[in-house]
């Protein structure tokens, strides 16, 4: 077992504070290595239990100058997650908190053999600001009044089991990147998915619930103005497929089975693919015709369904590859909207 200090902080009698970013919990700590102990358990982590409130934005950052920090998270209601690099090399997050509890965060260094120092702060944030399919809003990221700060604005989106959206991220002064967080808590993002450094995802809801939108920059620490963009997906259907992934058919490099469909594009068209199955959990891929990579989804159709939204930047014929998330097999339906 590596060597693991639990630092237990029960937040009591803190004073929070409406409308600004508060700071709940902060504490310094030290990242060592035991050469003494067998190979790969002297690297140190350090654990930390947080009392939380139901409903309650948090932010969480380990800051370091010395280390590329890794945090594990377990939420009140014992979901997990790990986060590297939230904000350049800091690793930390952002979630709503499901229920009231015992947050925990348990620090450690990405590579073996690490040390040095990291400051880990939790800052309670102020709701998010309220958008609607079909709003257009401008903003400006501006130098946060905490050093190390992410600087990010949120946003809340709710929408109809069914409703389908894209959400887009604008910016000349910074290199856009898009979060979305649904109300399950999985994390959805997009860098570049739009034309230029701009980002762009789709998203369908697969039940009637929210999803919190965080506006940022690639590296989390730029400033400047953007637009944020939620759009109804509403287009025509012009292609649709129902296949199978069948034992003994076509696979993937890394064995996987796979279908590959070729659609005709032209430069500049928005294109959006669905891709469903109630038998495994498809994940979706647009190549270029020479093979070369251009966007990816997985779950953002909704019930573990995948779907993309891409403006494609040249003419040409594209691949769409349908594979399984797991080495499974069975029905799927692949639809392409323009």
């Amino acid at each position: 077992m590596r060597r693991f200090l639990l630092l237990l902080a029960l937040i009591c009698g803190v004073v929070v504070l409406t409308g600004a970013q508060e700071v709940i919990f902060r504490t310094s700590g030290t990242l060592a290595y035991d050469a003494s102990l067998p190979s790969g358990e002297g690297d140190s982590r350090n654990s930390y239990s947080i009392r939380v409130r139901e409903g309650v934005l948090l932010e969480a950052i380990a800051a370091s100058t010395e280390v590329d920090t890794w945090v594990d998270v377990q939420l009140p209601d014992g979901t997990t997650f790990s986060n590297d690099d939230y904000v350049g090399l800091d690793a930390g997050f952002l979630r709503l908190m499901p229920a009231s509890g015992e947050l925990r965060v348990t620090v450690s260094a990405l590579y073996a053999h690490q040390e040095g120092s990291y400051t880990l702060t939790v800052r309670e944030m102020p709701p998010p600001r309220t958008v609607v399919a079909g709003d257009r809003v401008s903003g400006t990221l501006t130098k946060g009044a905490y050093e190390g700060e992410r600087r990010a604005d949120l946003f809340h989106l709710r929408g109809e089991a069914g409703e389908q959206v894209v959400i887009e991220l604008l910016s000349e002064d910074f290199d856009a990147f898009l979060e979305v967080v649904d109300q399950s808590g999985r994390t959805f993002f997009d860098d570049d998915g739009g034309r230029g450094f701009n980002s762009r995802l789709a998203y369908r809801f697969a039940e009637s619930g929210s999803l919190t939108i965080i506006a940022t920059s690639a590296l989390g620490d730029s400033i400047g103005s953007y637009e944020l963009r939620v759009t109804p997906l509403s287009r025509n259907v012009v292609a649709r497929y129902e296949g199978r992934l069948r034992p003994g058919g076509r696979r993937s490099y890394d064995g996987k089975l796979v279908e590959v469909y070729e659609y005709n594009g032209r430069m500049g068209q928005s294109v959006a693919i669905l891709l469903e199955s109630d038998d495994f959990d498809p994940v979706l891929y647009l190549n270029h015709a020479d093979g070369r990579h251009l966007a990816m989804d997985d779950d953002s159709g909704g019930n573990a369904n995948s779907l993309l939204d891409v403006v494609l930047p040249s003419t040409e014929t594209y691949r769409i590859y349908v594979v399984p998330f797991t080495d499974s097999e069975g029905a799927y339906r692949l639809t392409i909207f323009e």
